[in-house]
């Protein structure tokens, strides 16, 4: 088992979020395929690119706190909190993804998310902007959670 897979997929994800497109890309292979399980998948990387470009200019932001995250040479599995945020609305939802690798690329990027839990965060985020509070709901926001997920003794199978 190595953690440098699961660097890579925090290091990947911290890049999203940073909005780094290129660090992110460079983490994936020519051939990767995203898959938001039951919507259409995306493949290449440079299909991958025109979707990060898309969001750019849609001013969507991504944020990710990480619940579990544990892998091998072959694939990295998470399970995670992300957050997409358009201007004062934010969602934040529950997501598992698989990254599987080949070559230390992320080959295959596939996410699985619960459309009922998502349209709840739809709904906190629309009555968080109709009924804002004081300080900003954060749940995440801090580098220490990318290191923590990074940790190797973090990576390993759970009993």
């Amino acid at each position: 088992m190595t953690s440098t897979n699961t660097g890579t997929v925090v290091e990947f994800l911290a890049a999203l979020r940073d909005r780094n497109y290129e660090q992110a890309l460079s983490f994936v292979a020519d051939d990767v395929v995203w898959h938001n399980v039951s919507l259409p998948k995306v493949r290449g990387k440079s299909r991958l690119r025109q979707a990060f470009v898309m969001m750019d200019k849609l001013a969507i932001r991504f944020d990710v706190q990480f619940r579990n995250i544990s892998g091998d040479d072959r694939a990295v599995l998470t399970e995670r909190t992300d957050a997409l945020s358009l201007g004062r609305l934010r969602t934040e939802f529950w997501v598992c993804g698989t990254f599987e690798f080949r070559e230390g690329k992320i080959a295959v990027w596939r996410d699985y998310f619960d459309y009922a839990n998502m349209s709840g965060a739809l709904l906190r985020g629309v009555l968080g902007v109709v009924l804002p509070r004081r300080e900003p709901l954060s749940l995440f926001a801090s580098e220490g959670i990318f290191q923590k997920a990074a940790d190797p003794g973090r990576d390993r199978a759970r009993d």
